[in-house]
């Protein structure tokens, strides 16, 4: 594709792209000053759509996208009515101008040329003009703090179809984009990652390597202010302490365990002889229950020693129910008091 030149303020119309005509045609008040029987093609701006292609016919949509019996298209507003020539020169037109716009910093501007320039560039299949256009438009989003759309772009150049197309050196571009991408979104170590798939790609990139050595440089100063930041929190949690509080006494030992041989010999002297003892057998005799208890307590509820039946306690819930003390005897008292 040749390299033409921005368009200048003396450009006649005449001579104009399709891509730029409807633009100078506004500021020059429509058709007028123009050349008999020259036309305004339509644009991207203009009310002018293709008919949907829901319910046509499948080759009469791949029709109308093949230029007619002339050689020229009708399928977008962008190159209406142009041959694949025209297309091809007003598609390095509008890249020449985003480049022009981009020196001026005007990166609105320089966005509208170059997505121009990368539609003619789909149209008739220029791989490589499509692969710089994207690597152009990743460096616009960049400049507007726009990372998730340069991104995207990088992601679109770097795609099996464009980069067999084209050089070594123009890949390592497309890394070194992203390198910048992620560098703005303060993601310095994806940053280092894509400045080195870049050296893969083109290791002769010097802006690469420079690149790379402030990268680490900035990774290295962060790692330090992240260790003074984590240090001072130590020292502040440390600083809320009383500095003249009395230093706290380490706990005491444990106590010394038992030695199992001693309780195993304390034990087996005691049932060596296997016979109880006076008070263990009068202990037995008597049972676990104590009986002049239990006899107070049969009292303090409200049951006499006559044997005679009483009335309840007033503590006595449910249904009245009786007790005399002969009842108790050799009776589990729980297991026989209604539930």
């Amino acid at each position: 594709m040749p390299n033409v030149p921005a368009v200048g303020p003396g450009t006649k119309i005449e001579d104009l792209p399709l891509l730029n005509a409807p633009e100078l045609m506004e500021d020059r008040g429509g058709d007028e000053g123009a050349p008999d029987g020259f036309q305004t093609p339509p644009s991207s701006c203009s009310s002018w759509n293709p008919p949907s292609d829901s319910d046509e016919d499948p080759e009469e949509v791949r029709r109308r996208h093949e230029p007619d019996e002339d050689g020229k298209f009708w399928d977008d507003p962008l190159w209406y009515g142009k041959t694949r020539k025209e297309i091809e020169y007003a598609t390095e037109l509008e890249k020449s101008n985003g480049n022009a716009a981009s020196r001026e910093g005007d990166w609105k501007k320089a966005k509208r040329y170059w997505k121009n320039a990368l539609k003619g560039a789909e149209k008739i299949q220029d791989a490589e003009t499509e692969f710089r256009l994207h690597s152009n438009l990743a460096l616009a989003y960049i400049k507007q703090k726009k990372i998730e759309k340069s991104l995207e772009h990088c992601e679109q150049a770097l795609k099996e179809r464009l980069k067999v197309a084209v050089s070594a050196e123009l890949r390592g571009k497309v890394h070194y984009r992203r390198a910048e991408a992620f560098e703005a979104a303060g993601e310095v170590s994806k940053a280092i990652a894509a400045c080195k798939l870049s050296l893969e790609v083109h290791p002769e990139n010097v802006d690469v390597r420079k690149k790379l050595s402030s990268l680490k440089a900035q990774e290295a100063d962060q790692r330090k202010r992240e260790k003074a930041l984590f240090s001072g929190l130590r020292g502040l949690c440390g600083s809320h302490s009383d500095p003249n509080a009395a230093p706290v006494p380490p706990p005491p030992p444990p106590p010394p365990e038992a030695d199992s041989s001693d309780e195993e010999r304390r034990y087996g002297e005691e049932d060596s002889d296997g016979e109880l003892t006076a008070e263990q057998q009068m202990m037995l005799d008597r049972g676990l229950t104590d009986r002049e208890a239990a006899a107070r307590l049969v009292d303090s509820i409200g049951m006499g020693s006559s044997g005679d039946l009483v009335n309840p306690s007033n503590m006595t819930m449910g249904a009245e129910v009786f007790w005399s003390p002969e009842m108790l005897k050799g009776t589990n008292v729980r297991q026989s008091m209604p539930a």
